[in-house]
């Protein structure tokens, strides 16, 4: 596609302008690298000196340069004649063959601008015929017929004369002599007219028409003769020579070889004509030797039976090319590509020593033709913009396309193999050694033996043989004929030679060998996104390469091309045998390893039936059976997953490959995940690694299954380890997954405590690692050997501390609680109900709560003396009820009254009283079980629990003297009831009759189930017993809480007239009064001399006018200053508020202060102060009056008030402000 034409399209060029070397001839001296310009003058000057005809042989191999040299020449005969020598180039390949004479005429013609001419263009190939008119001739054989029709014609024309003059007179009424004149003209018309149709009419003329034949060149001296007239033809054009270049003539067949030089002597011999023939001299000689000659041989005088003789009979000229050195050929592509554009300028640009580099690798030694070096130029141009369009980085691998080049161009045998063998050349240089078989039949086939061969052949070595069997690095060879083995060994050797020299050039060059995406001209899996090509030669070299060094290619790649890269490898794999296939599966197999679950399933059902039909073989790689079980398990290939077990098992598997084997443990279903776990858990005794590193990198839910199914038997191994079995049979039962019996007196070896936080630690290892973690601890706990329980135990804190879900926690407590001691037992129930949504309880939960329940806490709770125990059991009870069933805890309610109460009798038996069980000993219990009851309120009705709680309660009150530590316990059962509880204990305590001195002890429990729901205050009367016990504690704690039922004023005026009660109480109970009933407490308190701290807890809550006028009432009665004092200090105990919606107490305290300042006396004045600063101001409608009275009394005596209660007075509004002097403003007065 031309250039326009890729531009017209749309699309985009991929060979650029400039990135090809032409081909063609030289244009002149200027052009000329080869340095061929002397000898093209030469041979022009014997062209125009030498007499003509002339013949000249210009000899050179094929590509040496000849038609340049062609070039050359004419353009010295052209300068040196002036152009008057005329140069025609003849093509021999292209216009050979049969009628070879007169293509050669027609080229010619062609060549000097005569294709016009009929008698060298078609007069050359076919007859032609000519029509030629003859009128003397004619006239002299038919004389007598042409005067009588002169005759006639002189007649006819007098007649028409005649006619049109008369028919003129008569019309035009003139003379008709005047008209005869006026007709002649027209008369002598006719007469021609009639004369000519007479002579040339087709029946007259046809007798003097004569037909002539030309027929086309057929023997040598038409032929010469036809050339004759060419040259002629030349010569009067005022050319003085014809110089003919007879060019590619070594490009024909041999048969067309010598009968182009035979043909060629029909025009030697052409005057004034000069012919060169340029041909490979060899081509020459070998045609002649294949063309039988009927010169004899004449031992005397050899030569004349040699080719030479036969050219001496043609040319009279023989000139030779010289040989090229390779290093001018290397300096002949230099020069050709340094001032290039295209991809040699951008090579040039990009790296000067890269395009160093390729153009000498570019030019192998063996090369001798330029024209050879422009191909080999030409196709490391074209590769590299193929390979630039495909994505590969051409100028990265310039060297490598530089050298396939040279490889498809020079040893195409070679490259074909490169597909197969992608490390051919190293092999070939000896750097690595082939070891596959086919790897070796093609070293011994292109690699140099040094080894001589023997001169001496046998008999059967002289037997010629058909070539097509001949392999060699250049391919078949191409010759006729048959030749003798010496001779196919000769050209085999040669070209091994050349391809290892050249091989070695490069090596030594440090040139890299092309790799195999460079063959394809495209990265392998490179239409499926392997683009890096690095990647692509691991695959292209996986049949060669060690598998883990594939597999470090690709370290770091993704998952999806991990797959594609796997496909390809496997592909290769296919079209290799031996062990090249199995190193390429093995690689595929380590590649799985590092797949994702979801790419690996895609790609398995692509490999699997290859891999896995090599299983069985003798070499199948031990590294690729982890890949291949994977395989296996995707593929649902039972057979073959257990033929890939069996053959581990029987093995002696190293840990690395046991740990890799445990992680295809999630492509398993249960069947073949037992015989996974088996190879696991088998070696675990010895090489506990694998299993250790399964459990921190396997997928969680993966882990976990595989411990719920194998702890057991690890657990069995840990105390196999740490005491080890009395016999085979025990260490056979522990692998098995039961409890290994200790051997009598064994001593604990601490390799099992040891190994148990190795596997702890290995758990810890995870991010993910608590579910984990809780399933191995949770098997731990349940181990029979004491001394792993305890090292189990003594890690609680360190594996609970990991585990954030409470659920799981509370399992691990159940669990520890079932499997531990009293003590142990107490400590693991602080664990329970830590979950804020409950644990999740299943049928192993429910059993073992149940059991802790009745035959743990149950029993203990009637047994146990231990304070410790005791205080917790209640707590564990209301934490084990929660993962009871409904049923469950009713059972145990209904038991609780007719078994558990019943048995802890509220009077002691005499067996108690024999063994010591104190009193306080039976109050825990009865507690506990008050708390046992409790705990169940959850699952069960409230009010059933709460009624057995509450008859017990009144049992007790009933069957027990109620001395202070009955009371205080009984007060301490109240205190743990539910409001409606201790409201249904009250009722049952209203109808009691209480014995004697059983009041108060009645009274207190009535008072604390009041409290507890909230009931009416217990009457005054069954208080009367406080009376009596005015300095008792005890007596103002029951005051104190009977209280807080906020009984009537009147009832504590009463108890408090007999019985003291400290002031925080009643100024708590005060505070609950309305301010009617408060200052009605508070007057009764302040008549009653209670204490200034008493009416402050009382008053500070507010009081209204009534306490005022109490105040004022008193006032009256005093006269003494000092006493009229404590009245007002007593007051402002109090925080003066008047009821809602009045002012009636500002109204009062402002009608005291009026009437304070109306007596006039000092004192009053300053207690008027006081009370309006203590009542905040003064009522509406009294301040006026209240301003005016202050005002009198300040202005009789200045220094009345301190200036605090001024300031104090001045803000509420109650004194006028006095303007003060300079000197007081500068004292601050």
């Amino acid at each position: 596609m031309s250039k326009s034409t890729a531009h017209k399209s749309g699309l985009a060029m991929i060979v650029q302008p400039g990135d090809l070397i032409s081909d063609g001839r030289l244009e002149g001296p200027a052009d000329d690298r080869l340095e061929h310009e002397a000898l093209a003058r030469a041979v022009a000057e014997v062209t125009l000196t030498a007499n003509a005809p002339i013949n000249i042989a210009l000899f050179g191999p094929w590509g040496s340069g000849k038609s340049s040299i062609y070039s050359m020449i004419k353009s010295h005969v052209e300068t040196q004649t002036d152009k008057k020598t005329s140069v025609v180039r003849y093509d021999a390949w292209k216009y050979g063959g049969q009628d070879l004479k007169r293509n050669f005429i027609e080229s010619v013609a062609n060549d000097l601008g005569l294709s016009q001419d009929p008698l060298f263009s078609h007069e050359l190939h076919e007859t032609t015929e000519a029509s030629d008119l003859r009128l003397g001739s004619w006239a002299k054989r038919n004389w007598r017929s042409l005067l009588l029709g002169i005759a006639g014609a002189l007649l006819l024309s007098l007649f028409f004369l005649l006619c049109v003059s008369a028919a003129s007179a008569l019309v035009q009424q003139i003379e008709f002599g005047v008209a005869l004149a006026s007709s002649m003209p027209a008369a002598g018309t006719v007469f021609g007219l009639v004369l000519v149709a007479l002579l040339v009419g087709p029946k007259v003329l046809e007798g003097a028409v004569v037909k002539v034949s030309t027929s086309p060149p057929t023997g040598d001296d038409q032929f010469s003769r036809r050339f004759g007239a060419l040259v002629n033809r030349v010569l009067k054009r005022g050319a003085t020579r014809l110089v003919v270049f007879i060019d590619e003539l070594d490009r024909c067949a041999p048969e067309d070889v010598v009968a182009t030089l035979i043909d060629l002597k029909t025009f030697l011999d052409q005057k004034s004509c000069v012919f060169i023939v340029a041909a490979d001299r060899e081509v020459i000689e070998r045609s002649l030797r294949k063309v039988p000659q009927a010169k004899p041989v004449r031992d005397s005088d050899p030569y004349y039976a040699t080719p030479g003789a036969f050219l001496d009979k043609i040319f009279q000229h023989q000139i030779s090319l010289p040989p090229l050195r390779p290093r001018a050929l290397t300096k002949f592509a230099r020069e050709l590509v340094e001032v290039q554009a295209g991809i040699w300028s951008e090579m040039r640009d990009f790296d000067p020593a890269l395009f160093d580099s390729v153009v000498f690798a570019l030019v192998p030694v063996h090369v001798r033709s330029p024209r050879r070096v422009k191909v080999l130029l030409n196709d490391f141009a074209i590769k590299a913009r193929v390979a630039e369009s495909r994505g590969i980085p051409w100028q990265e691998r310039a060297r490598e396309i530089a050298v396939l080049s040279v490889l498809e161009t020079e040893f195409p045998a070679v490259s074909s193999e490169l597909i197969r063998l992608p490390r051919l050349l190293e092999f070939l240089r000896r750097e690595r050694e082939a070891t596959s078989p086919e790897a070796i039949r093609v070293v011994e086939l292109f690699g140099v033996e040094v080894e001589d061969r023997e001169d001496e052949l046998t008999e059967q070595d002289e037997v010629e043989e058909s070539v097509a069997d001949i392999e060699t690095p250049a391919g078949a060879l191409l010759t006729d004929g048959r030749i003798d083995r010496r001779g196919r060994e000769d050209a085999t050797l040669t070209l091994k030679r050349q391809l290892a020299a050249y091989l070695s050039k490069i090596a030594a060059a440090n040139i890299p060998d092309p790799k195999p995406d460079l063959l394809y001209l495209q990265g392998a899996g490179h239409t499926e996104g392997l683009a890096d090509p690095l990647l692509g030669d691991a695959v292209d070299f996986a049949t060669e390469t060690a598998p883990r060094s594939v597999v470090a290619a690709f370290a770091g790649q993704s998952s999806k091309v991990l797959g594609v890269a796997v496909r390809l490898i496997v592909a290769e794999g296919e079209a290799n045998f031996g062990p090249g296939q199995l190193l390429a599966f093995e690689s595929a197999c380590l590649l799985l390893e590092e797949m994702d679950h979801e790419d690996l399933t895609h790609v398995a059902s692509e490999i699997a039936p290859a891999i896995l039909a090599t299983r069985l073989r003798a070499g199948f790689p031990l590294e690729g059976i982890p890949g291949a079980l994977m395989l296996a398990m995707i593929a649902r290939n039972d057979e073959a997953f257990r033929d890939l077990v069996d053959r581990v098992n029987a093995l002696n598997p190293t840990d690395e490959l046991v740990s890799r084997i445990a992680n295809t443990l999630p492509y398993a279903d249960e069947s073949q995940a037992k015989g996974l776990r088996t190879i696991l858990v088998s070696s675990y005794s010895d090489s506990p690694g694998p299993l250790h590193e399964a459990l921190s990198t396997l997928p969680l839910d993966t882990a976990l299954d595989f411990w719920r199914a194998s702890g057991n038997h690890v657990m069995a191994a840990l105390s196999e380890l740490e005491s080890p079995a009395s016999s085979a049979e025990a260490t056979s039962r522990a692998r098995a997954g039961g409890r290994p019996v200790p051997a009598a007196g064994a001593v604990a070896t601490g390799e099992g405590r040891s190994r148990l936080l190795e596997l702890i630690a290995a758990v810890e290892s995870r991010t993910d690692n608590e579910s984990l973690l809780s399933a191995v601890y949770l098997t731990l706990q349940g181990a029979s050997n004491t001394d792993i329980r305890i090292e189990v135990d003594a890690i609680r804190e360190r594996v609970l501390s990991q585990i954030s879900d409470s659920q799981l926690i509370e399992r691990h407590a159940l669990f520890g609680m079932a499997n531990s001691s009293s003590e142990g037992w107490v400590s693991w129930a602080s664990y329970l109900n830590q979950s804020p949504d409950g644990i999740e309880v299943d049928a192993e939960v429910n059993a073992l709560a149940s059991q802790l329940l009745v035959e743990k806490a149950w029993s203990d709770l009637s047994v146990e003396t231990d304070d410790k125990v005791l205080a917790v059991l209640p707590s564990i009870a209301t934490r084990l009820a929660v993962y009871l069933t409904s049923e469950q805890v009713a059972e145990l309610v209904e038991a609780l009254e007719t078994e558990l109460l019943e048995n802890l009798a509220w009077e002691p038996s005499p067996s108690e009283e024999t063994v010591g069980v104190s009193a306080e000993r039976r109050a825990e219990q009865r507690w506990t079980a008050h708390e046992f009851a409790r705990a169940l309120v959850d699952v069960v009705p409230q009010s059933q629990v709460e009624e057995i709680l509450v008859r017990d309660i009144c049992e007790g009150v009933a069957s027990i003297e109620l001395d202070e530590p009955s009371v205080s316990f009984l007060l301490r059962l109240v205190d743990g009831l539910s409001e409606r509880a201790s409201e249904r204990l009250s009722e049952e305590l209203e109808s009691y009759e209480p014995r004697s001195d059983e009041a108060l002890p009645l009274a207190r429990l009535k008072i604390r189930s009041r409290t507890r729901y909230g009931g009416p205050a217990v009457a005054i009367a069954e208080l009367a017993e406080l009376a009596e016990r005015q300095d008792d504690v005890r007596s103002i704690e029951i005051g104190t809480e009977w209280l807080r039922l906020n009984p009537t004023v009147e009832a504590v005026t009463s108890l408090m007239s007999s019985t003291p009660l400290p002031a925080d109480p009643v100024g708590s109970y005060a505070s609950r009064l309305t301010v009617e009933d408060r200052t009605d407490l508070w007057i009764h308190l302040e008549s009653t001399s209670a204490s200034d701290g008493m009416l402050t807890s009382v008053g500070r809550h507010g009081i209204d006018a009534e306490a005022v006028n109490h105040a004022r009432s008193k006032l009256h009665g005093q006269s003494k200053q000092l006493e009229r004092d404590r009245v007002i200090e007593r007051l402002m105990t109090a925080t003066v508020r008047a009821p809602e919606g009045t002012e009636a107490a500002k109204k009062a305290t402002s009608e005291l202060v009026i009437e304070l300042l109306e007596r006039n006396v000092a004192g009053d004045s300053r207690l008027a102060a006081t009370v309006a600063i203590w009542a905040g101001g003064a009522a509406r409608g009294s301040q006026t009056s209240i301003r005016r009275l202050f005002d009198e009394a300040l202005s009789k005596k200045e220094d009345l008030l301190a200036k605090r209660i001024l300031r104090d007075l001045n803000g509420l509004g109650l004194i006028t402000p006095r303007k003060r002097g300079a000197f007081a403003w500068l004292l601050g007065r």
